[in-house]
C-alpha cells in the first residue's frame, strides 16, 4: 500500500472504529498503470530461483507516457461489510532526467500527485502530495519508494520503502469529512514467476511477485485526540511489460487508535 506502488493504484479497504465519530479507512491504490481483468484465473508458473523473468527497461513495468490514463476498481471485504471505489490515474508531464508527474482521484473525492523517477534499472516515487482543499502539500519521500527495479530475477527479494494514502473519513452529527494521510514503511517484494490472467476473454501473462509491508507509526490528531495508525500488508501483485501494474490481491491490517481492522483487498483496472 498501496503498496502503487506506491500502486496503482495503488492500494482500498474500510474498518469501522467506534470513538467519539466512527472513522472508515480507506486505504487505496496510488497505481501508474494496468488493464482491465474481468477474470483473475489462469496458469501460473514458479520460474526457477534465478531465473531471469524481464531484463527490459523498468519503465515497461510501470510505463509513464504523457497523457496515458488508467482506471482502477477497488474491492474491500471485512467480516460481513464490504465496499468498493473507484480510482482513476492520468500522467500529467515528464520532465528531465526521467522524472514524471501523475495525478491519482477517487470517486470519494479525495486528489494525489506522485513525482515519480525512471532510472537505468528502477521507477522510483520521489514525493507525493495530497490536495487537503487548499492546495497540494507534498512530502519528499527519502528514501524514494522503489515500484520496480531490474533485471526482475525469480526467487530475488526487493526490500525497499513504500508509501500509501488512507482515506479517513469521520463521520459526526450527521456530518461527514475526508482527510487523507501518507503512511511509509518497509516492504519485500519477492518474484515467483509468470502467471496467465484473463482480460477481457483474452489471456494477458503476467509477472506475479508476492509483497508484504510493515508501515511506520503516523499520528493524527481528530477532536483533540491523538490516534496512532499503523498499517500491515500481505498479498501478490502482477506486472505485465508494456502494461504496468495489471492485478493486486491482499490481506490487510489497520490500526487506528489501538482498534485494528483486517481487509482483504483485491484492485483490477478498469480502462
Amino acid at each position: 500500500m498501496r503498496f502503487s506502488e506506491i500502486d496503482g493504484g495503488t492500494r482500498g479497504f474500510s474498518g469501522r472504529i467506534a470513538k467519539a465519530a466512527t472513522l472508515v479507512a480507506l486505504a487505496t491504490l496510488a497505481a501508474f498503470a494496468a488493464v482491465l481483468l474481468s477474470a483473475c484465473g489462469g496458469a501460473s508458473e514458479t520460474a526457477d530461483a534465478g531465473e531471469v523473468l524481464f531484463a527490459g527497461r523498468p519503465g515497461e513495468l510501470s510505463p509513464h507516457d504523457v497523457g496515458s490514463t488508467a482506471r482502477f476498481r477497488i474491492e474491500a471485504r471485512s467480516g460481513s461489510e464490504s465496499t468498493s471505489a473507484t480510482r482513476t490515474t492520468v500522467v500529467l508531464s515528464e520532465g528531465p532526467d526521467g522524472e514524471f508527474l501523475l495525478e491519482t482521484s477517487t470517486d470519494t473525492g479525495i486528489r494525489q500527485r506522485l513525482r515519480a523517477r525512471e532510472t537505468p534499472d528502477e521507477v522510483r516515487v520521489e514525493a507525493i502530495a495530497v490536495d487537503d482543499g487548499s492546495g497540494f502539500a507534498w512530502r519528499d519521500l527519502d528514501p524514494a519508494a522503489v515500484l520496480v527495479r531490474v533485471p526482475v530475477v525469480a526467487g530475488a527479494t526487493l526490500e525497499a520503502e513504500f508509501a500509501r494514502t488512507i482515506d479517513l473519513r469521520i463521520e459526526s452529527g450527521g456530518a461527514s469529512t475526508v482527510r487523507s494521510l501518507v503512511v511509509t514503511g518497509e516492504s519485500r517484494r519477492r518474484a515467483v514467476g509468470w502467471e496467465d490472467l484473463v482480460l477481457g476473454g483474452e489471456t494477458l501473462r503476467a509477472i506475479r511477485w508476492e509483497i508484504e509491508g510493515e508501515s511506520r507509526t503516523e499520528t493524527i490528531v481528530l477532536g483533540g485526540e491523538s490516534l496512532e495508525i499503523r498499517a500491515q500488508l500481505r498479498g501478490v501483485e502482477h506486472r505485465a511489460p508494456g502494461l504496468g501494474l495489471v492485478r493486486e490481491e491482499a490481506d490487510l491490517e489497520i490500526s487506528v487508535g489501538g482498534a485494528t481492522t483486517a481487509v482483504h483487498l483485491v484492485a483490477e483496472r478498469e480502462t
